[in-house]
């Protein structure tokens, strides 16, 4: 399910819970319907499987590039794990777009002028709700069957890992949006990330910043490695600021099986 926003001008009234919008131009598609009469009688978990993986599915090619340049420490470059003292990544990701038919999407698009309030958006329960509300309300709706091409989030990631001395390292990592937001499908908003770490072979520990070019603020995070095991938080200033109204947390690990240490053999070859 996809939404376009072209233009929308809005006023907001705290009070009444409502907001005046004009020059509306707003289009949503989705392959979860595929005619114009289901876009009105919704899906249930009997046919939401076939929906997204039956007919209804999409078609496309996607892909990512990247060159990374690693410079270890020492005169071994045989062995896997000598510590590095720089090492540089630059890569495209996502590129690419999925393609749906005019016979497995349908298309809603609202154009206009008009007034909308918060319990009357609730209060519609499927799309013949919400697009009769609309309508009564001033709006525009147009509803029909349409092929649709959905992008992949497109993005420059560069990123710089520098030791600072001995087990202490730095990383500096942006991420730059390359998709037209103009188009259905996801973005990124721009970001730069800085991080802090102690690295040893069997633990790590991190302090990532980030700025967000989105929000236009700045997050602090942690993460914690023991072995092959390791859990953080992107964001953990929800827990000393009353700004803040979020908080992520990841965990994960590896278990490796049969792994073994490559060792590097002194021969001597004859003159």
């Amino acid at each position: 399910m996809s939404l376009k926003g072209n233009n929308l001008d809005l006023n907001y009234f705290s009070g009444p819970d409502s907001f005046y919008a004009t020059h509306t131009d707003l289009e949503f598609a989705s392959n979860v319907v595929n005619d114009s009469t289901a876009v009105f009688n919704g899906i249930n978990a009997s046919n939401l499987f076939s929906r997204f993986f039956g007919a209804t599915a999409g078609l496309g090619i996607g892909g990512d590039i990247g060159v990374v340049y690693k410079r270890r420490l020492g005169q071994d470059i045989t062995d896997n794990d000598a510590p590095h003292d720089l090492v540089f990544s630059a890569s495209v990701t996502d590129i690419g777009a999925i393609k749906y038919n005019k016979n497995s999407s349908a298309v809603i698009n609202i154009s206009g002028t008009g007034s909308l309030t918060g319990n009357g958006i609730s209060g519609t329960k499927n799309a013949t709700d919400f697009v009769n509300y609309m309508q009564q309300q001033g709006f525009k709706v147009d509803t029909s069957t349409t092929g649709a091409k959905v992008h992949l989030p497109t993005a420059l990631i560069l990123s710089a890992d520098y030791q600072i001395y001995q087990r202490f390292y730095a990383n500096v990592l942006f991420l730059a949006n390359l998709a037209n937001r103009q188009n259905f499908g996801n973005s990124y908003y721009d970001q730069l990330t800085i991080t802090p770490r102690y690295d040893f072979r069997l633990l790590s520990v991190a302090l990532p910043i980030t700025y967000s070019a989105l929000a236009h603020d700045m997050k602090l995070g942690f993460g914690f490695r023991f072995s092959g095991f390791f859990f953080g938080s992107d964001d953990i200033m929800a827990a000393f600021s009353n700004h803040q109204y979020g908080a992520g947390f990841y965990l994960g690990g590896y278990v490796p099986i049969k792994a073994r240490r490559k060792h590097s053999d002194a021969v001597t070859m004859p003159n």
